[in-house]
């Protein structure tokens, strides 16, 4: 499957931003590519999100929970499932950092976890959150 997008050649750690919130996708992006250690990309919907989870295999997901066009929730659970016939990448995509972008994560960390999330950030955050 071709790449969307363009990867740069250098080593840059690919992040990918999945959020129907424009200004906070570019708030984000602009803070970690600042720190010269990221190329971020940014899918504004779950299906378009998940497409790219797909064809660029980043480092990173940040991922929002309720989008208007394919969830968060479902994202999630489709990269924790995710099955090939290609063993290594299975298992590159299975395990792919995500962490949750919300405004209710202290009531539902435990349910994130089930789900297989590896950490949340609570919205709004300071983007020095996002080094951690």
């Amino acid at each position: 499957m071709p790449l969307p997008y363009k990867v740069m050649a250098n080593p840059k750690r690919v992040i990918l931003i999945i959020d129907d919130d424009r200004n906070v996708c570019e708030l984000i992006k602009l803070r970690l590519e600042a720190e010269n250690d990221y190329q971020v990309f940014i899918a504004c919907d779950g299906i378009s999100g998940m497409k790219n989870v797909l064809g660029l295999v980043p480092e990173c997901i940040l991922l929002d929970i309720r989008m208007q066009i394919g969830d968060g929730l479902s994202v999630l659970r489709q990269v924790r499932s995710y099955r090939n016939d290609d063993l290594e990448l299975q298992e590159r995509i299975r395990s792919i950092p995500v962490v949750i972008l919300t405004g209710v994560g202290n009531e539902m960390e435990s349910f994130f976890k089930v789900e297989g999330a590896n950490d949340y950030i609570e919205k709004p955050f300071d983007s020095s959150q996002l080094k951690k």
